[in-house]
C-alpha cells in the first residue's frame, strides 16, 4: 500500500481481507481457505523492498504460528 500514515488504516484493511477470506471460506466449506498477513513498514522496518519483504515474509509465518487467519506487524 502506498501513501498510507496511520496505522490504524493498515489494520482496517488487513481485517478486511481477512474477512473476505472467511466469507468465501464459508461459502465454500468443501475447501480449506485461510489467511496470514505479514505486514513491514517503510522506513521503520527498512529502507528497500529486500529487507521490507524479509521483515513482512517473518512476520507472516509469525502469524501462521499463531494460528493463522490473522496479520502481523513486523517487529
Amino acid at each position: 500500500m502506498k501513501n498510507i500514515f496511520d496505522r490504524g488504516q493498515i489494520e482496517r484493511r488487513a481485517m478486511d481481507i481477512l474477512e473476505i477470506i472467511e466469507k468465501t471460506a464459508q461459502q465454500f466449506p468443501e475447501v480449506k481457505l485461510g489467511g496470514s498477513i505479514g505486514i513491514s513498514l517503510y522506513p521503520k522496518d527498512g529502507t528497500n523492498l529486500d529487507v521490507l519483504y524479509t521483515k513482512a515474509d517473518e512476520a507472516l509465518y509469525e502469524s501462521k504460528r499463531n494460528g493463522k487467519n490473522q496479520y502481523k506487524f513486523a517487529e
